[in-house]
């Protein structure tokens, strides 16, 4: 409200989410002053669910953070080579995957699941994302990037540490990287490899889906 009172001329709009209670709102203030708010209910998010696969170098096989989100999943996805929003409409036998070019704000490809069986589709025209949807997608996608991820091409001096890091271990640095204390602290050794799966039982079709048709050898 002070910084609207200031500067008269300019729009102030306020996002907010609460997945726990499923309810999120938007508000617009104009000259200190409350012009529109809106507040609606959707199925409630709950916790954000992970999966992360490495070899046992060291390297990323694939890692996904998603999150209900109204009726959907969506989420973000990331491997060696490639990395996507993603959202997921129904359920394991039944259900609608659509997936975006990087981080692209439209979605891109889509794969229609039946009796377990999924057809690819590539989209032309591409879909656009709803911008409300895309504002969560990035802020799902920047936290956990945060948090697990680094990047070859960042600049030396931001990732000396994870760099040196890696030489130590003996792990070759890829286009993108888990983070070395993820990779000696948080994932457990498995089949070969290192995991980390917090998604439950009847969720667990998410990762396996998104395994089986999003991440192709061919791509």
């Amino acid at each position: 409200m002070s910084a609207s009172q200031a500067f008269p001329d300019l729009t102030v709009e306020v996002q907010w989410s609460d997945a726990g209670s499923g309810r999120s709102g938007r508000a617009i203030i104009r000259n200190g002053v409350l012009a529109e708010q809106a507040v609606q209910s959707h199925a409630p998010g709950g916790a954000i669910l992970l999966e992360v696969l490495a070899g046992a170098d060291g390297g990323l096989r694939i890692a996904l953070a998603c999150a209900r989100w109204r009726e959907s999943w969506h989420g973000y996805v990331i491997a060696s080579g490639q990395h996507a929003f993603f959202r997921i409409a129904g359920s394991a036998g039944s259900c609608e995957l659509s997936a975006s070019d990087g981080i692209e704000a439209e979605w891109a490809e889509r794969w229609t699941v039946s009796a377990g069986v999924a057809a690819y589709a590539e989209l032309a025209p591409r879909e656009p994302i709803a911008e409300d949807e895309l504002r969560e997608l990035d802020r799902l996608a920047q936290e956990f990037s945060s948090e697990w991820i680094w990047f070859e091409e960042s600049e030396p001096a931001e990732t000396a540490v994870e760099r040196a890091r890696f030489a130590a271990y003996g792990y070759p640095v890829r286009a993108a990287n888990l983070r070395s204390e993820k990779l000696r602290k948080v994932l457990r050794p498995e089949n070969g490899g290192l995991t980390l799966d917090s998604f439950g039982k009847d969720a667990h079709w998410i990762p396996e889906l998104l395994r089986r048709s999003w991440l192709r050898p061919e791509r």
